[in-house]
C-alpha cells in the first residue's frame, strides 16, 4: 500500500522514506467511509464502541497538527 497523507511531507523515519501520496478532497471522504463502515460493523456484532487511534504517525494525527497539512486546511471545517 502506497502511503497518503494531507501534504507531500515524506517522514524523517529511515522506515518510510517515501513521500506520500497527497489525498484530494475524495481521497479523504472514502476513508472517513470506510471509518464509518467499521464502525457500524462493530455496532452491529454488538460492540458498545469504537477508538480510533490518532497517536503520531497514523494518518487522523496528521489533520490535527498544523505542520503538515500546509494547503488542507479547507478540509478541517
Amino acid at each position: 500500500m502506497d502511503p497518503v497523507a494531507p501534504s507531500p511531507i515524506a517522514s524523517k523515519s529511515p522506515l518510510y522514506p517515501d513521500t506520500p501520496k497527497v489525498l484530494e478532497t475524495e481521497d479523504i471522504k472514502e476513508i472517513v467511509g470506510m471509518f464509518a463502515k467499521g464502525a457500524r460493523f462493530a455496532k452491529e456484532a454488538g460492540i458498545d464502541g469504537v477508538e480510533i487511534i490518532m497517536g503520531h504517525g497514523y494518518l487522523a494525527n496528521n489533520f490535527l497538527s498544523l505542520c503538515p497539512t500546509r494547503g488542507r486546511m479547507s478540509m478541517a471545517a
